[in-house]
Protein backbone atom coordinates (compact mmCIF):
# COMPACT_ATOMS: atom_id res chain seq x y z
CA UNK A 1 0.00 0.00 0.00
CA UNK A 2 2.94 2.62 0.79
CA UNK A 3 4.65 1.84 -3.02
CA UNK A 4 1.16 2.62 -4.13
CA UNK A 5 0.37 6.02 -2.28
CA UNK A 6 3.77 7.21 -3.64
CA UNK A 7 3.09 6.93 -6.85
CA UNK A 8 -0.24 8.52 -6.73
CA UNK A 9 1.41 11.16 -5.35
CA UNK A 10 3.75 11.44 -8.21
CA UNK A 11 6.81 9.92 -6.34
CA UNK A 12 7.92 6.42 -7.98
CA UNK A 13 10.52 4.69 -6.66
CA UNK A 14 13.05 5.79 -9.44
CA UNK A 15 12.79 9.71 -7.93
CA UNK A 16 15.49 10.62 -5.92
CA UNK A 17 13.40 10.45 -2.05
CA UNK A 18 10.43 8.30 -4.11
CA UNK A 19 11.19 5.20 -1.96
CA UNK A 20 11.12 7.53 1.11
CA UNK A 21 8.23 9.50 0.64
CA UNK A 22 5.47 7.11 0.55
CA UNK A 23 6.96 5.57 3.74
CA UNK A 24 7.35 8.88 5.72
CA UNK A 25 3.78 9.77 4.35
CA UNK A 26 2.24 6.51 5.43
CA UNK A 27 3.66 6.90 9.31
CA UNK A 28 2.31 10.44 9.60
CA UNK A 29 -1.11 9.71 8.15
CA UNK A 30 -0.95 6.43 10.95
CA UNK A 31 -0.06 8.77 13.52
CA UNK A 32 -1.77 12.12 12.33
CA UNK A 33 -4.82 10.86 10.45
CA UNK A 34 -5.24 11.45 6.90
CA UNK A 35 -5.53 15.02 5.89
CA UNK A 36 -9.37 15.39 5.46
CA UNK A 37 -11.84 18.79 5.49
CA UNK A 38 -13.96 18.57 8.64
CA UNK A 39 -17.22 17.24 6.09
CA UNK A 40 -15.76 14.70 4.32
CA UNK A 41 -13.39 14.46 1.07
CA UNK A 42 -15.57 16.58 -0.75
CA UNK A 43 -15.91 19.55 1.56
CA UNK A 44 -13.38 21.52 -0.82
CA UNK A 45 -15.29 20.76 -4.08
CA UNK A 46 -18.46 22.12 -2.46
CA UNK A 47 -16.33 25.43 -1.28
CA UNK A 48 -15.22 25.64 -4.86
CA UNK A 49 -18.53 25.26 -6.42
CA UNK A 50 -20.48 27.54 -4.06
CA UNK A 51 -17.83 30.14 -4.94
CA UNK A 52 -18.40 29.89 -8.21
CA UNK A 53 -21.99 29.80 -8.03
CA UNK A 54 -21.79 32.91 -5.40
CA UNK A 55 -20.35 35.01 -8.49
CA UNK A 56 -23.02 34.43 -10.35
CA UNK A 57 -21.09 31.57 -12.48
CA UNK A 58 -22.81 27.82 -13.60
CA UNK A 59 -21.83 24.50 -13.48
CA UNK A 60 -22.90 21.96 -16.18
CA UNK A 61 -21.88 18.74 -16.71
CA UNK A 62 -21.69 16.16 -19.63
CA UNK A 63 -21.50 19.40 -21.85
CA UNK A 64 -19.81 20.37 -25.13
CA UNK A 65 -17.91 22.97 -25.23
CA UNK A 66 -17.90 25.37 -28.62
CA UNK A 67 -15.58 27.90 -27.70
CA UNK A 68 -13.56 29.38 -24.70
CA UNK A 69 -14.27 33.35 -23.63
CA UNK A 70 -10.51 35.13 -22.47
CA UNK A 71 -9.16 38.67 -22.21
CA UNK A 72 -6.00 39.54 -20.93
CA UNK A 73 -6.49 38.08 -17.50
CA UNK A 74 -7.01 34.74 -18.74
CA UNK A 75 -10.36 32.93 -19.08
CA UNK A 76 -13.50 34.32 -18.43
CA UNK A 77 -16.31 32.19 -19.75
CA UNK A 78 -16.97 28.63 -21.70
Amino acid sequence: MMAAWGMHLDFPPDVAGGALFPYLESMADQSFGLVIGIGGADVIIRGMAGLIKAKGGEIRLKSSVARIESDASGATGV
